[in-house]
């Protein structure tokens, strides 16, 4: 087993296609195909089922991705710390849910970065589970989510708050009515958001699109066109131009996100300077 193998399981994973594999790892497809077999054969399971171009996982494939990009975090983690020790630079390893670096996260982050001469990022996107798992793991120095956690060796500081608006591309329609067609986008912004979302629109039916990728859901919205909730700190071009309308009778769900991380970290002095700037930032 090797890095190598890793990366090309977690990658078809990924696009459940050989040859997308491949070419998204610039390698052949017997190439990925070789990796395949032979890390297999060293965990002594099958990860795939292959039936033409059905891949599927099979439950212990299922049950070794989470692990698989654990040590692909842990292997880039550990790259780039020995890359760094001849510079005297700290390595901070910064995690966050996907939708919360594409509401503007990563402008701050930046931000931050720019005014610290000793140290170095790492910039990951996971699940809040994911996350959760890193930072308890020691693989993520710290990470941004909307649920705070419920582990005793894990601290959580509150940074800020999102504001998340009904918009379309349907400028005639009201709450209800968008909600209730089919190119409503339901974007998951977390478990509280979801509570609050069928408490204001209780009779509408099962979404047909379901995206953890707020920019998925914009993305979707400025090409086809249809409804989603966004936080409008992301589209503010789009609402200015007239590409999305605000639908002003739905409302506003904010979403607080935390700072958490490891309560013996030997990186808190950072960790709190990062929560400083975040703080005075918003």
């Amino acid at each position: 087993m090797d890095i190598a193998q890793i990366k090309t399981f977690v990658e078809l994973s990924r696009t459940r296609h050989f040859g997308k594999a491949a070419k998204s790892l610039f390698i052949t497809q017997s190439t990925v195909s070789v990796r395949m077999r032979m890390l297999e054969e060293s965990l002594g399971v099958r990860l795939l089922t292959r039936d033409r171009n059905n891949i599927q996982l099979t439950a212990a494939g299922t049950r070794f991705l989470p692990l698989a990009e654990q040590m692909l975090n842990t292997w880039s983690l550990a790259k780039q710390t020995t890359g760094l020790a001849e510079e005297c630079k700290m390595l901070l390893s910064i995690g966050a849910v996907f939708s919360l670096w594409e509401a503007g996260l990563k402008s701050a982050i930046f931000q931050f970065y720019k005014t610290q001469d000793n140290v170095a990022v790492n910039l990951i996107a996971q699940t809040q589970e994911q996350l959760y798992r890193s930072i308890v793991e020691g693989s993520v120095d710290l990470g941004f989510m909307y649920e705070q956690p419920q582990v005793s060796d894990l601290e959580s500081l509150s940074i800020s708050s999102l504001e998340l608006v009904l918009v379309s591309t349907h400028s005639d329609l009201n709450a209800e009515a968008v909600i209730e067609r089919l190119d409503y986008v339901f974007v998951n912004w977390g478990t509280a958001f979801s509570v609050l979302h069928a408490k204001y629109f209780p009779n509408i039916s099962a979404h047909s699109m379901y995206v953890d990728f707020a920019r998925i859901a914009l993305d979707f919205l400025i090409e086809h066109g249809g409804s989603a909730y966004l936080a409008k700190s992301m589209i503010t071009q789009e609402l200015s131009e007239n590409t999305l309308f605000l639908i002003e009778d739905a409302p506003i769900i904010t979403r607080e996100y935390f700072l958490v991380y490891k309560t013996n970290t030997a990186k808190i002095e950072v960790i709190n300077n990062l929560a400083d700037f975040l703080i005075t930032e918003k």
